[in-house]
């Protein structure tokens, strides 16, 4: 993990993303980019000419004070922090990161003020766990970095075959040495054991990553999948919520339920989506 973009907009969960970030930078001595960006006017009119002005104005003025903040609040941290202003939408701003970067993963705030924000992650994470074809991790806004030591990767089976996928997992999980518990939820005993069998040709064809990491499988019978994750979670109390956008039935209820608010909110839990 070379290099880790975390989008900032000076609030407070964006501020702790990157501190977030930092913790993780720490252990895998990664180069983190910190991007802002401001949408300029659509006019060339002196009026909106001044507007932006400001607004470069007072985000350069903004980065200044978070820089000394990060300074002066941070430990043992010898690793590369760029700073880039953008003026420009976000989405536009992180592909052009992403183009002109090796990122392997973004870090983002998940609280916010927009209606979708109070439901869930904030309209800003949300679109780049849809749209980034990298890696992305939503950090609660009171969530701390204290080590990884149990992941939750909740999976329909559909991409658990994935080495890619596994091999990501197995990044974390070889660093943190944490316990991995793939949970899979289904409506009926019959989907269960059809689940099941496709762990065992799982475990058959990547025999090395099983041998090599805890890694557990939980089979849950529910009609609800968000409520079958925070079943597990509280079984299992995890630091890690891992899901793939792919997964197309499970981004959908995990993005249309209380449950999960309360899982990434009130429990503090990350959340890291896999492409």
């Amino acid at each position: 993990m070379k290099s880790i973009l975390v989008p900032i907009d000076f609030s407070k969960a964006s501020v702790n993303a990157l501190k977030y970030a930092i913790e993780i930078a720490k252990i895998y001595n990664s180069k983190i980019i910190v991007l802002h960006t401001y949408a300029q006017p659509q006019s060339s009119s002196v009026r909106f000419n001044k507007v932006n002005d400001v607004m470069k104005k007072t985000a350069n003025q903004e980065l200044e004070k978070l820089k000394q903040h990060i300074f002066e609040n941070t430990e043992h941290f010898n690793s590369i922090i760029m700073w880039k202003i953008y003026n420009t939408h976000l989405s536009d701003g992180i592909d052009s990161i992403i183009n002109d970067n090796n990122v392997d993963l973004i870090i983002m705030g998940a609280t916010g003020t927009s209606y979708l924000e109070k439901l869930f992650l904030g309209s800003n994470t949300y679109k780049a766990i849809k749209d980034c074809e990298i890696p992305v991790l939503a950090i609660p806004c009171n969530s701390q970095y204290k080590g990884v030591k149990h992941i939750i990767f909740a999976s329909d089976l559909d991409y658990i075959l994935s080495t890619y996928q596994m091999s990501l997992l197995a990044i974390i999980a070889r660093k943190s040495n944490a316990k991995i518990t793939v949970i899979n939820i289904q409506s009926t005993e019959a989907e269960i054991e059809e689940a099941k069998k496709l762990i065992m040709n799982f475990n058959k064809e990547h025999s090395s990553l099983t041998k090599e990491f805890d890694i557990s499988f939980n089979f849950i019978k529910r009609e609800n999948i968000a409520d079958g994750i925070n079943i597990s979670y509280i079984n299992n109390k995890a630091d890690l919520l891992v899901m793939v956008k792919q997964s197309h039935s499970i981004i959908h209820n995990i993005f249309n339920t209380s449950v999960t608010k309360q899982l990434v909110h009130e429990a503090k839990l990350p959340l890291l989506t896999l492409k």
